[in-house]
């Protein structure tokens, strides 16, 4: 795998690891939170930590498995906790198994994960216009 490797060579090759890395320059917090699950047969391991202005998301399998599976559940994290804390954290950095893939996801990263503003509160009820505000890239 190199750094000129595309999304949809690496969305089929098999993994240990991803570790994402996140930075919003308006949110400071110091948190640590670890999970785990199970599906098809796959047990997933996922390390939350904020120290500060960066977020790192660790997700850990212990059967390789594809990278479109493993940041299919990266992408649902951070979608949740976009949606609870009202932060976008923007991407820094990506790896799996400790080789770099930032620039081969970077054109498949959902627009409002790009976010200027950065953090942004959010209302329960929106309505189209909002909803284009918040998760469109106008």
């Amino acid at each position: 795998m190199t750094e000129n490797t595309t999304y949809d060579q690496l969305k089929t090759q098999r993994h240990l690891s991803l570790e994402w890395r996140g930075i919003n320059s308006t949110q400071i917090c110091f948190e640590k939170s670890c999970f785990s699950f199970k599906k098809d047969h796959v047990t997933y391991t996922i390390e939350i930590a904020v120290i500060g202005d960066e977020k790192k998301i660790s997700i850990s399998v212990d059967t390789p498995t594809t990278f479109e599976k493993i940041y299919h559940h990266l992408g649902d994290i951070r979608r949740y906790e976009y949606l609870v804390d009202g932060a976008f954290y923007c991407m820094k950095k990506c790896e799996t198994d400790g080789i770099d893939v930032t620039n081969s996801i970077t054109d498949v990263e959902p627009p409002y994960f790009f976010s200027e503003k950065y953090k942004h509160k959010i209302p329960l009820e929106l309505t189209d216009k909002e909803y284009k505000q918040y998760f469109l890239r106008l």
